[in-house]
């Protein structure tokens, strides 16, 4: 047995290797993905975060109209607070803007609690 043949094992046992190592780590991302990203459990995943952009966006939406009926009855910071309330007290005001204010927030709760018992079966 000469160098030549030597190094030729040696590259072998190299390549041999590197194929194996690749083989493995490959098996185990497979494996990975098809436990962790089940299809089932992507499609719920996608539901759950659908669910919650709708719910973050209808709050979002509700809080802004919220905060400027407070300011505009002088609600104030009443620990208490009770929203059909406020918005009943906005309703005695004769101004468009609050009545735009709160068809928009009575509009938009439904939803928002729609989205969060969607994302509460998800």
């Amino acid at each position: 047995m000469d160098l030549k043949d030597v190094l030729t094992a040696l590259a072998l046992l190299g390549t041999g290797g590197a194929v194996g190592s690749w083989l493995s780590v490959w098996l185990r991302n497979r494996r990975e993905d098809r436990v962790r990203w089940h299809s089932e459990r992507r499609a719920a995943h996608e539901k759950f975060l659908t669910s919650a952009e709708k719910m973050y966006d209808t709050a979002i939406v509700i809080a802004e109209h919220i905060g400027n009926l407070r300011e505009l009855t002088k609600w104030g910071e009443d620990p208490l607070f009770d929203e059909e309330h406020l918005l009943r007290e906005a309703e005695k005001l004769d101004d468009g803007w609050a009545t735009y204010a709160i068809d928009t927030v009575r509009h938009q709760r439904p939803i928002a609690n729609s989205a969060q018992a969607q994302m509460n079966d998800r």
